[in-house]
């Protein structure tokens, strides 16, 4: 390696070149006059100051890193890069290779001659880095204000009984760590985070802003036009103008200090070019399309992103607006202000079309009103504070949290952490280990489609006859049939099977159902995604009758029949009717609880077209009007002007007052690749599904995008296609006292679909079922918590209304007006009345619910339901079976970071890694929370997760190797083998 030790820092001040330069000039009395970075005991960065140079060696290149060996040096990067002297990406290594013995080393102190200990001993190397004890506290390296944007490579080494003392906004060995940074193959051993909160003189910065300003202050435009709160109505076409800062708007209320220096900051800063001076990003959208970009010297050229180009897709990033001031010579930030921004690849004539929505992501705000939940706050993390950049190989053994000591003249403060290692994941960043990723990959998504279900086990010859031919007699009399599954079903774990045994040393399994073409499951089973098979039914769980079958000799007919599948040859649906009428019976209705909503005699049963109560028959509305207004659909405009349309939606007032069905034909044609209603013609649907979808953070949908709309799929291979038709249903069978059973000690609604939406902002809940029999029925989504409360399956939270087959089609008062909708021209049609027919007829009917988070499971309160399919759509992320791929750019990325089991001087980090991760956020109170290791044995260590109450406000740990994890308060530890361990924290809750 080529060796260059620095001058002296007198001679940079003449040459004013190299590392620093003039700013390391111009701060050179500074460092003469105090030792310390700051002007008083309270608030600086403390450390010596190392007069004769910065590091062991280097000039900062690929070929010449700056080295780190003593302790000094690793201070000196934290203080440089405070003052913002490293604008530009730098280069970082830990450890020398000594000229004598070629060996790796590091040595024990900052004093060139060594210490008296080292003197005595002869020995003044060690193979890791050590801060001793009364070494000061380093400053987190890297802020909004000056960004890490070099590569710092541990080469494996450790930095052991490291401390960081930080203040806002992000907390962590590395404080924001910009995009195209990274940090790579390093320990950390015994290391402790301090957030003390910020200094009181900072208070007029870090309590006021922009966060409780109106919604007219704006800080970016783009092509010359403001970003506001809202998504805009069209997405941009045009991507060759810049986003450009604005701060006109802010006031001395808002930021009351003259000196703030304001700058922009992107989540990916090849697609996104910030100026040198910080005031405008230009999109390079040749970083996706492909090409040689002459704008910059030398010329650039970039490969086409063929994960973007092929298909529909979209890249999520972040624009920030930051701001800084400087006290007492360090630079503190602040981001002022955020905004997403997607771009979006649709392939029209197999040509892209690249479009960009972009919205200001402002303040949660505490009264819940705010569908955008998204703000910069402050964030903590062992490794690094925010992450834009790549992390990977980097691990932790003991460390600790120190959150709002009681320092004098400081402001004590909430905080986060995404994964305890990292406070903020950045959005552009492919997370690996996120304690929340398996629940976002198959949390808030996942499709139950009963005729891909039957497919997948009896295979598509579905007009066959049981592939055996036989048939036994159970001793009730009940006949039952063989069948074979296909090769490689999904379900054949939970297959209901007979065990034959026609001589001792020859056995086997038969699979049995109780009537031709039919499945049939196990009782008391949880059908789920697994590790081994992925079924796609995301968040779904098929809960299998109360019946026993643990003996398959004897016992194989314990309820068989009670939880199947059925093929229906006499029915094959092509077409659907939408219905749009619901029952919401949860506090959006001012009732407080489900059961308090149905007071008296107002239960589920109450809701019929027969009612003597007109508010309550759900086939027309669940709170018909006393003058009805009817929608004139010919020209799309309320005919009663008492209400507008907007009105009519924002206020639930339509679903609740009218039942309406739109009549859509399935269809799996090329020409139909996006969702039912996408891009529709119809202002109505598009206002209706507009108000009705919501995305992951819990924005409306617009109409042109391709998860707008009804997402009606089935499972082909590893992707989904659109389903177009269905012939298969799950027989669900009311009753007022929901039949439940016991399964790994917690109590299940038997005979169910049960699921649990964990994206706080909620999922988008679609159901299409039918009646089949001459009395109505209802399909309910059913709360949790209320499954033990007497006759439960009366009070729904959430129903739809499944008319009778021998619905009268010429009243009103049977059924309302029905429209066809048309999957080419996307326009609705005139209202008219449901088709005339003689005799029953049968049909499906669709309806979504929007759904919060919570626990709930699908029932019918009393008459038999057949459900055909269930689905949670459109929530455009990770896990998400939609239209559009998300596409992460670049290679920034978080993987392979890990708390240790062993101390990694000794022992090989990748071998004795914990596969712990957690999520948690912290009140403004004092406390700690400490991962420590308890050493049961030489060959069993345990990781221990300790905590103090009143700082944990809320946790969700991720222990994903199912190792023993004590977790709890100081002397009150519970050991835990469970994947997800939850703190105060409702998983889907």
């Amino acid at each position: 390696m080529k060796k260059r030790s620095l001058r002296p820092l007198w001679s940079f001040g003449l040459a004013a070149f190299s590392l620093i330069g003039l700013i390391v000039a111009q701060t050179y009395m500074l460092f003469e006059a105090s030792e310390k970075l700051g002007d008083n005991d309270e608030d600086n960065i403390q450390g010596e100051v190392g007069l004769r140079k910065y590091f062991d060696s280097g000039t900062g290149t690929l070929e010449d890193p700056f080295v780190i060996t003593r302790p000094i040096h690793l201070y000196n990067l934290s203080r440089l890069q405070a003052l913002g002297v490293f604008s530009s990406q730098k280069y970082f290594q830990l450890g020398s290779t000594s000229p004598i013995d070629g060996t790796d080393h590091f040595y024990y102190s900052d004093t060139a001659s060594g210490t008296a200990e080292e003197k005595a001993s002869g020995t003044y190397t060690r193979s890791y880095l050590y801060l001793p004890d009364d070494y000061t506290s380093l400053y987190s390296i890297g802020s909004t204000a000056t960004p890490f944007y070099g590569i710092f490579n541990g080469q494996g080494y450790t930095i052991d009984n490291l401390r960081i003392d930080s203040d806002p906004e992000d907390i962590g060995v590395f404080g924001y760590i910009a995009s195209g940074a990274q940090v790579t193959s390093t320990n950390f051993s015994n290391l402790k985070i301090t957030d003390n909160g910020y200094g009181n003189f900072l208070s007029s910065f870090y309590t006021a802003g922009l966060e409780d300003a109106s919604s007219s202050i704006h800080l970016l435009k783009y092509n010359g036009t403001e970003i506001v709160n809202t998504w805009p109505t069209a997405d941009y076409t045009d991507l060759s103008k810049t986003f450009t800062l604005d701060t006109s708007g802010i006031t001395s209320t808002l930021i009351p200090y003259s000196n703030v220096e304001y700058s922009l900051r992107s989540t990916n800063t090849d697609l996104f070019r910030v100026s040198q001076d910080g005031k405008s990003i230009s999109i390079n959208t040749l970083v996706l399309t492909g090409g040689t970009d002459t704008s910059v010297t030398p010329n650039v050229t970039y490969t086409a992103n063929t994960d973007f180009l092929g298909s529909n897709s979209v890249t999520s990033q972040r624009i920030y607006v930051s701001g800084a001031i400087v006290r007492n010579n360090v630079r503190y930030s602040k981001i002022l202000s955020s905004y997403s921004v997607q771009i979006k690849n649709d392939i029209s004539s197999g040509s892209s079309f690249l479009t960009m929505t972009v919205a200001r992501d402002p303040d949660e705000k505490t009264d819940g009103t705010s569908a955008f939940s998204y703000h910069h706050k402050t964030n903590i993390g062992f490794v690094a504070g925010h992450c834009d950049g790549k992390i990977e190989s980097v691990y932790v053994y003991k460390g600790s949290f120190s959150l709002n000591n009681t320092k004098a003249n400081y402001t004590s403060q909430a905080a986060e952490t995404d994964i305890g290692l990292v406070g903020e994941v950045g959005i552009n960043i492919d997370n690996k280990i996120s304690p929340v990723d398996n629940l976002d990959n198959s949390g808030d998504t996942g499709i139950i489609n009963f005729t891909n279900v039957y497919k997948n086990v009896r295979g598509t010859s579905i007009t066959a006859e049981d592939t055996n031919g036989d048939s036994d007699t159970l001793n009730d009399g009940t006949q039952y049939y063989y069948f074979t599954p296909i090769t490689g079903s999904l379900y054949s774990d939970y297959l209901r099977k007979r065990l034959f045994t026609p001589s001792a040393d020859n056995y086997y399994y038969r699979y049995i159902t109780d009537q031709p073409n039919s499945i049939d499951f196990l009782g008391q089973r949880i059908i789920t995604e697994d590790d081994t098979k992925s079924r796609g039914i995301g968040i779904f769980k098929l809960n299998t009758a109360n019946y026993s079958n643990v003996n398959l000799t004897t016992n194989y007919g314990d309820g068989l029949g009670k939880f199947n599948v059925t093929y229906d040859s006499t029915s094959s649906f092509t077409d659907v009717y939408y219905s749009t009428a619901e029952l919401n019976a949860t506090a959006e209705n001012m009732a407080p609880t489900p059961d308090s909503f149905y007071a008296g005699s107002n239960d589920i049963y109450s809701w019929n077209q027969t009612s003597s109560s007109p508010r309550w028959r759900l086939n027309q509305g669940t709170n018909i009007p006393s003058v009805p207004f009817m929608r004139n659909f010919s020209n799309e405009a309320i005919a009663d002007g008492d209400l507008t349309e907007q009105d009519l939606l924002n206020s639930q007032a339509f679903e609740r007052n009218f039942n309406y069905l739109v009549n859509f034909q399935l269809s799996n044609s090329s020409a139909l690749t996006t969702n039912y209603f996408s891009s529709t013609n119809s202002n109505f649907l598009a206002d209706y599904f507009t108000y009705k979808l919501k995305d992951k953070e819990g924005k409306s949908l617009s109409r042109t995008s391709p998860d707008f709309g009804l997402m009606i799929k089935e499972r082909s291979g590893t992707s989904y296609t659109n389903t177009d038709d269905f012939y298969s249903y799950l027989k669900i069978t009311g009753n007022s006292a929901i039949d439940k059973m016991t399964i790994s000690d917690s109590t299940v609604p038997a005979g169910t679909i049960q699921f649990s939406v964990a994206n706080a902002n909620g999922a988008n809940i679609t159901v299409i079922a039918r009646s089949k029999s001459d009395a109505s029925s209802y399909v309910g989504i059913y709360d949790l918590n209320y499954i033990n409360q007497t006759d439960e399956g009366k009070y729904p939270s959430f129903a739809m209304y499944l008319p009778p087959s021998s619905v009268n089609d010429a009243s009103q008062d049977g059924m309302p007006y029905s429209f066809s909708y048309n999957n080419t021209s996307r326009i609705l049609s005139s209202s008219s009345s449901l088709p005339a027919h003689g005799a029953s007829v049968d049909r499906l009917y669709a309806h979504t619910f929007f759904v919060p988070a919570g626990n709930y499971y699908l029932g019918s309160p009393n008459k038999t339901a057949y459900i055909y399919y269930i689905a949670a759509q459109g929530q455009e992320g990770a896990g998400d079976i939609s239209n559009l791929s998300k596409v992460y750019l670049g290679s920034d990325t978080i993987k392979d970071m890990d708390f240790l089991l062993y101390d990694p001087k000794s022992n090989d980090p990748s071998t004795n890694r914990a596969y712990f991760s957690f999520m948690a956020k912290f009140t403004s109170s004092l406390g700690t929370l400490t991962i420590d290791v308890n050493e049961v044995s030489s060959t069993n260590h345990q990781l221990t997760f300790t905590y103090v109450t009143d700082s944990l406000q809320t946790a969700l740990l991720q222990n994903a190797q199912d190792y023993t994890v004590q977790v709890g308060t100081e002397g009150n530890l519970t050991a835990y083998k469970n994947q997800f361990i939850p703190i105060n924290y409702t998983i889907g809750g």
